[in-house]
């Protein structure tokens, strides 16, 4: 019974080998590409020539009203109405009026800000009368995902390929910024 010391004994036994099995078939696992998670999936597509497409940062352009001839230095930050902080990423001499500066978010992936919504100075900065944005951020990109990651691999396998349209497929689809693309063959003998 569970309730006993000899039951004990074989529960906490039955538990270290399961997780013992557990953990073996978990790093097994990790050695298919088609299984693989993480770190592990990074390591493997590498022997496919690609690797996983990064998150980028959103970025908008801020008009910053100033009273006095100023320098804004890099890191400068202000917060849209949802808490989300946006930052200048370089030093930038502003006149007296209304000055274009960018900013990126301080979080990578896909953030979003809608036009007027970035007004909070979290830096303070004495000449700095207003702060806003006159259009949308321009919105990033998520880090490509585990079941991203596996379709493109599985894709990429082509790239030494001998035929045009699968070693195309593959150079075109390792391009940055292409998210997804389609290769048309004409096989008929009409152009």
């Amino acid at each position: 019974a569970q309730d006993t010391p000899d039951g004990q004994r074989i529960a906490i036994e039955a538990k270290s080998r399961l997780d013992l099995q557990s953990f073996a078939l978990a790093l097994y696992s990790q050695m298919d590409p088609d299984l693989a998670t993480g770190e592990s999936l990074n390591r493997i597509i590498k022997l496919a020539g690609i690797t996983r497409r990064p998150a980028t940062r959103s970025q908008a352009d801020l008009t910053v009203t100033v009273d006095r001839d100023l320098t804004l230095t890099s890191g400068y930050t202000v917060e849209d109405d949802i808490g989300q902080l946006w930052e200048s990423t370089v030093d930038r001499s502003l006149t007296v009026g209304g000055n274009t500066v960018t900013v990126v978010a301080s979080d990578f992936g896909a953030i979003e800000a809608s036009a007027g919504t970035i007004t909070e100075p979290v830096t303070v900065v004495i000449g700095v009368t207003s702060v806003t944005n006159a259009a949308d951020a321009t919105v990033g990109q998520d880090e490509e995902t585990d079941a991203e990651l596996r379709v493109r691999r599985n894709k990429s396998l082509q790239t030494p390929a001998t035929s045009t349209t699968g070693g195309l497929f593959s150079a075109l689809g390792n391009l940055a910024n292409v998210t997804d693309l389609i290769i048309y063959e004409n096989d008929t003998s009409t152009t």
